[in-house]
């Protein structure tokens, strides 16, 4: 009787460390698994910038490039005025818009910082603005966060992509205001959104 018990308590043993094995094995995949989609989810939302130093041509259009990245406004670049560096992006009546950039398929509730350096060396109130859009939503700058000596203001908005736009592309892009041309430079996207 006591080898038929022993023969029993042996194989109840196994069978739990089987059992443990198992699930710690499981947890060890699950791990792994939000870890990969987390580090992505992570890696697609790092900081964004550009400083309109270099551009490349893709698909016969010009685009500014910066850390492996594309920005609209390539043909705008810019030597007259530089925040940072040797370029910026001139804005004009004729070209309204530039260094932009698109981050398409919204997770529709994104936090983003966003700033840029605007050259208003007379402090004109209709200079240019920053503006952020995805879907039907759209937030855009108001005033300047900081200002230099040397004429350059930061625009800052927060930008907090509603669920409704899930899917959409969110577009940020600088706008040229009033009748003098506008120098945009040091574009920053901030993604704080990373409890995924």
């Amino acid at each position: 009787m006591s080898n038929f018990n022993s023969s029993e308590s042996k194989n109840r043993f196994h069978g739990i460390l089987k059992e443990f094995f198992g699930a710690l094995m499981a947890m060890a995949i699950l791990t792994s698994v939000v870890y990969f989609f987390g580090g992505f989810y992570k890696q697609k939302k790092t900081g964004i910038r550009c400083n309109a130093e270099k551009v490349v041509s893709w698909n016969r259009k010009n685009y500014l490039w910066d850390r492996n990245k594309k920005f609209g406004g390539g043909d705008l670049q810019s030597k007259d005025f530089a925040h940072s560096h040797q370029h910026s992006v001139k804005l004009d009546k004729e070209n309204k818009y530039g260094l932009s950039y698109d981050i398409p398929n919204a997770d529709g509730d994104e936090d983003l910082w966003i700033t840029v350096w605007r050259y208003n060396p007379d402090q004109k109130t209709k200079k240019g603005r920053l503006v952020c859009t995805a879907g039907s939503y759209s937030i855009s700058s108001d005033g300047y966060k900081m200002r230099q000596e040397s004429g350059w203001e930061q625009l800052f908005i927060r930008a907090y992509i509603p669920i409704g736009s899930k899917n959409e592309t969110i577009k940020i892009y600088c706008v040229h205001e009033g009748d003098e041309p506008t120098y945009f430079d040091d574009l920053f996207i901030d993604f704080k959104r990373t409890d995924k």
